[in-house]
């Protein structure tokens, strides 16, 4: 009994104490900001983006009160293509992640409480799908359906997204389904669409978000990618990844321009780190505390 009494004590002191950390809250505090940025970019007085700014007309320009990161060499205010090139990468990578999560997830959930025949053929079939690289599939489908838009991104990266977050969302929901308070719950009669949303769902969202925020920065890597092959949005649109495409042809004089390529890296880079560290330290958060409980 003593021993019991100690175990708990151990259980309830670990789980009160164990803290995200202070670098969870900068990397949050920096998606945070990156992300308003991006949505309220049009309302906060940024110069155009596309528009040269003549009264301050300057050709690979230097970093300047007038413009904070410098211009490219057409004139037009580095800072802002910046701020505007995040909101493309932001909506084809929340987009595609959302639309992967509401069908992958939705189907895993059910099929995995369900389990029978419908799990079984939706869990091999996944697996096979997931057997092709999804890259490779996302590059051939966009090579033969130009141009690309962020709508076109969006839905097809989203959809070879599917089998992933269903492996993921189905392997939580299994373990879910094993607990006590869901058994328990199933005995005394509880319809399905109880059990999943009262019980199963508030087990399996951690994992889910955690993977959703590892996905996002994996989608975003994506279409930098694609941008380098010339797959992803076109002009006059652009994204971070055309900004570092073009800024690549820019860095060997005559016409050098580091900061076309330093300050959308930059804060690529550290949009992505933040991404990552959050989305990793959530998972070791929910899974400890899981495993301790």
């Amino acid at each position: 009994m003593d021993v019991g009494n100690k175990s708990v004590e151990v259980t309830a002191e670990t789980v009160v104490t164990k803290k995200l950390g202070p670098v969870f809250w900068i990397c949050a505090i920096w998606i945070a900001i990156t992300v308003l940025a991006a949505i309220v970019a049009p309302w906060i007085g940024l110069p155009s983006p596309t528009v040269v700014d003549y009264n301050n007309f300057s050709m690979n320009g230097p970093m300047s009160a007038a413009h904070w990161f410098g211009t490219n060499d057409g004139g037009q205010d580095i800072f802002a293509r910046v701020v505007y090139g995040a909101r493309i990468s932001l909506e084809v990578s929340f987009g595609s992640m959302l639309l992967a999560s509401l069908v992958g997830g939705t189907a895993a959930i059910f099929a995995a409480y369900k389990g029978g025949i419908l799990d079984t053929i939706s869990n091999a079939l996944m697996t096979l799908i997931l057997a092709f690289p999804a890259a490779l599939a996302v590059i051939a489908i966009l090579s033969f359906w130009m141009p690309t838009t962020p709508f076109k991104l969006i839905l097809i990266v989203g959809i070879s997204g599917i089998p992933l977050i269903f492996r993921v969302v189905r392997g939580a929901t299994l373990a879910a389904a094993r607990k006590e308070y869901v058994l328990a719950a199933h005995v005394q009669g509880a319809k399905t669409p109880r059990i999943i949303f009262k019980e199963i769902i508030p087990a399996v969202w951690p994992t889910a978000v955690a993977f959703f925020i590892l996905g996002v920065a994996s989608v975003i890597m994506l279409e930098g990618a694609l941008a380098f092959l010339g797959l992803s949005v076109q002009s006059p649109a652009f994204s971070w990844g055309t900004l570092l495409n073009d800024a690549r042809q820019k860095i060997y004089p005559p016409n050098q321009n580091f900061n076309m390529l330093i300050w959308p890296c930059l804060d690529m880079v550290l949009f992505l780190v933040s991404l990552n560290f959050i989305g990793d330290r959530l998972r070791s958060y929910f899974d400890v505390t899981e495993g301790k409980l």
